[in-house]
């Protein structure tokens, strides 16, 4: 292998997940030439709603206003990224790559301030700042206790009609539950999400759904779907569907491997098609990095020839925590494997959980990541900077605790941002609208 065959970058991403993603497109925005190296795998179990934040340490209920939040969370956690980058920075980012995804027929919507309170397919309620467009009207049907008929089908077991109107229990008795036959819309004995959405994009089958549909429907009801309708357009799919039904429809997050996460992932590679400046997404992992120095680096990818060298001078780390490898965890400890960068963790193996699961106060493991800079470059242990043009994004960074705080979509934005808008400062480069 000799570097004379590497792909030439100014920013190479490692990371196919949200933060991946978006410090791509903000990268090529910015006037850069990009190479992303990732696996789609980093977007199955994203939920596809945006949390912002939903809770502040040592309190039980969640938070309304996530600004407000953010304002009193260095009270708590200083070196937390969203308190790191701030909440202008944040707002920007998230503007940024909704608009993104709205451009390809993925739209989100929310409160202009407000978190919104959002029923899941296990009855549970839960906060979000912003959500699919698709869902909307459920959120309002639920508030209200508006009549709706909440519908899955048969053989699916991604999702439970049945569990989840029980689960909401006597507060939501506007709710009823019913069971779809296939109507020839998947194959074999299970029902798959991911294979009903993609034929729904199909107008035939869509039309067979809807008139399924309409059989079971009682006067006044809308209807809620598991997330199903499409993996690309599915605004456009759930306004055809919702003509067709005649009434109100809207769709309802499920658990882990859900449709939304996979239309940002098929959105944003769509995007990336349009962008002269993402030269190139190779799926895989980065097996090596090497850095020459402050703003030079060398990947080795496990793409084929001729596209496994990446030479850039600059290199987002966005390689996940524990699931997508950017993190590993051993015996003496946590440890990052590419550039073997100091990981923030707690003094030993047996502090990184509690013996309670759900102790109030989490688990310090749950915290472990790299140390950054204000613009999201790795340091060590005394505040030192590693490299000039190696910067960190997403779940991978220290004080997140991303889970608990619900903040994990904001929390890779900003993080994205902010370690693009550190590239672009350092190469004199402006935003492009």
């Amino acid at each position: 292998m000799i570097e004379e065959s590497a792909i030439h970058v100014d920013v190479a991403v490692i990371g196919c997940g949200i933060a991946g993603l978006a410090a791509a497109q903000f990268a090529a925005d910015k006037g850069c030439t990009v190479a992303i190296v990732g696996t789609s795998g980093a977007t199955d179990f994203c939920s596809g709603l945006f949390d912002l934040l939903g809770a502040l340490p040592g309190e039980k209920n969640p938070r309304e206003n996530p600004w407000q939040a953010l304002q009193e969370l260095g009270q708590h956690i200083p070196g937390h990224p969203l308190h790191k980058a701030g909440a202008d920075a944040v707002a920007r980012a998230l503007e940024r790559f909704g608009k993104v995804l709205a451009n390809q027929g993925v739209e989100y919507t929310g409160y202009r301030e407000q978190n919104v309170f959002l029923p899941t397919q296990l009855g549970t309620i839960r906060p979000a700042y912003r959500v699919p467009a698709t869902m909307w009207p459920g959120i309002e049907a639920l508030k209200n206790n508006a009549p709706c008929l909440i519908l899955d089908m048969e053989g699916m077991k991604d999702f439970d009609a049945e569990g989840m109107v029980a689960a909401l229990g006597k507060s939501r008795t506007g709710a009823r539950s019913d069971t779809l036959p296939l109507q020839g819309l998947a194959r074999g004995p299970e029902t798959g999400l991911h294979l009903l959405a993609r034929s729904l994009e199909n107008d035939q089958n869509l039309g067979e759904l809807a008139r399924a549909v309409r059989d079971r429907l009682r006067n006044g009801e809308s209807v809620g779907l598991p997330a199903m309708l499409g993996i690309h357009d599915p605004d456009g799919i759930k306004r055809r569907f919702q003509e067709m039904v005649g009434v109100p429809v809207f769709e309802i997050p499920t658990l882990p491997n859900p449709v939304p996460g996979a239309r940002i992932r098929e959105a944003l590679y769509c995007a990336f098609q349009e962008e002269k400046g993402i030269r190139t997404l190779i799926p895989g992992r980065v097996l090596r990095a090497s850095a020459r120095g402050d703003n030079d680096f060398l990947l080795q990818t496990d793409g084929e020839v001729p596209r496994r060298l990446i030479r850039s001078s600059a290199v987002v780390l966005a390689s996940g925590r524990f699931l997508g490898h950017g993190l590993q965890g051993e015996r003496e400890g946590i440890r990052e494997p590419l550039f073997q960068l100091p990981v923030a963790q707690p003094e030993t193996r047996s502090a990184w959980h509690r013996p309670d699961l759900f102790h109030s106060r989490g688990h310090d493991v749950d915290s472990a990541g790299i140390e950054t800079d204000a613009w999201f470059r790795p340091v060590d242990g005394r505040g030192r900077l590693i490299y000039r043009g190696l910067h960190a994004a997403g779940s991978i960074l220290a004080h997140a605790d991303w889970m608990r705080f619900k903040c994990g979509t904001g929390m890779c934005l900003v993080s994205a941002w902010r370690a693009v808008e550190g590239i672009a400062a350092a190469k004199g480069l402006g935003f492009e609208e």
